[in-house]
């Protein structure tokens, strides 16, 4: 019975349960009842397998036999049970290994997301920098506007009021007995002349910085408009004006109030700055490269070295220009109106000996891009 029971449980263990593992243990139980049954069979008498050599030497060899197949089988066992175990740690191993790169992959990509974010909120920064830097150029630009446009009221509130008080002090003045009238007439009249000319000049200006404001361009007769700036003056003032201009007439394109009020600017400060006995001098030529250009000289005080470079801004007004009268605006009209025709105005010189203003325009199909 233990030999049958034996290879029952062999045969289940093996071919139903499929657990091969038990292989090596099943054929050593099978082994072992196998012998065993054998040498009971010949202790009985019932069988003869070999000389007798005692029953005792059989189950020695059997136990012999027993223990070098539970050896192997021990041995076996161990080296399943090791490479399970380094199968196991190597498991784990790539585990920890997969666990770590994918670590370190979110760690990348969440690097790459935190740049790309730093990136965005850096040229945000950049962006409200340059909006808030764009916003204080404009409020400077403001301020500065509005600056001068107090400075402008200013300037003009005290040109207007002495024009019109010497008006008024001369006409008052004529009703007396025993006054020279001519004398008051000259008077009124350069006050008027000063009153038209501020007028002009602020019209001028408020149509230069109009939106939409452009040129009323026409075929100019430059040397006719020269000869006509004595016009707006007096006797007096039109006698120390020389003129220096060319035989033949000198065309530009342009508009023609525009300037006139740059020349009349020029020649106006001229005869403002220099001494009552001596002259102006307004010429006319023609230079190279298709431009027409009018000098303006005359021979007052001069200009100082550090404000020649801002004479032509809009409301400056020198040292020179605060012992007379003046908005700031001449210098800077004629320059404008220079620049708005292709050309240019410029002072050629100053010094004590006077000084030397220059306006250059093209003349007709020389004009620029």
């Amino acid at each position: 019975m233990g030999l049958g029971g034996s290879v029952l449980v062999a045969g289940w263990l093996l071919f139903v349960q499929r657990q091969w593992q038990f292989a090596w243990p099943a054929v050593l139980t099978l082994f072992l009842a196998f012998s065993s049954g054998l040498g009971r069979l010949q202790w009985l008498g019932w069988t003869e397998v070999g000389p007798d050599e005692g029953l005792g030497v059989t189950w020695a060899a059997v136990r012999l036999a027993y223990m070098l197949l539970l050896a192997i089988v021990v041995a076996d066992r161990t080296r399943q049970a090791e490479l399970q175990l380094r199968a196991t740690r190597t498991r784990a191993l790539d585990d920890a290994l997969r666990a770590e790169r994918q670590l370190e992959d979110k760690v990348r990509e969440r690097t790459r997301e935190l740049g790309h974010s730093n990136a965005q909120l850096a040229a945000e920064i950049e962006g409200r920098r340059l909006a808030e830097a764009s916003l204080q150029r404009a409020l400077a630009s403001e301020r500065e506007a509005m600056q001068q446009q107090r400075q402008f009221v200013s300037l003009v509130s005290h040109e207007f009021r002495t024009p019109l008080a010497v008006i008024d002090a001369t006409a008052q003045s004529i009703a007396l007995p025993g006054v020279e009238i001519q004398p008051r007439l000259a008077k009124i009249r350069r006050a008027v002349q000063r009153l038209t000319l501020l007028v002009v000049n602020c019209l001028a200006d408020d149509r230069f910085h109009a939106e939409g404001a452009s040129l009323k361009v026409a075929r100019v007769d430059l040397r006719a408009l020269v000869e006509r700036l004595v016009l707006a003056f007096g006797p007096t003032d039109r006698a120390r004006i020389h003129f220096s201009l060319p035989a033949c007439e000198t065309w530009t394109d342009g508009d023609a109030a525009l300037l006139e009020i740059a020349l009349h600017n020029l020649v106006q400060n001229a005869v403002h700055y220099s001494p009552a006995e001596c002259d102006v001098r307004v010429s006319l030529a023609l230079a190279d490269g298709g431009m027409a250009r009018v000098d303006v000289e005359d021979f007052g005080d001069g200009i100082p070295p550090d404000e020649q470079a801002r004479i032509f801004e809009r409301f400056f007004r020198g040292t020179s220009s605060r012992k007379a009268s003046g908005t700031g605006l001449g210098l800077f009209l004629c320059s404008e109106i220079a620049r708005a025709h292709g050309g240019r105005a410029v002072l050629l010189r100053s010094g004590p000996q006077g000084s030397v203003f220059r306006v250059e325009v093209p003349m007709s199909g020389a004009r620029t891009a």
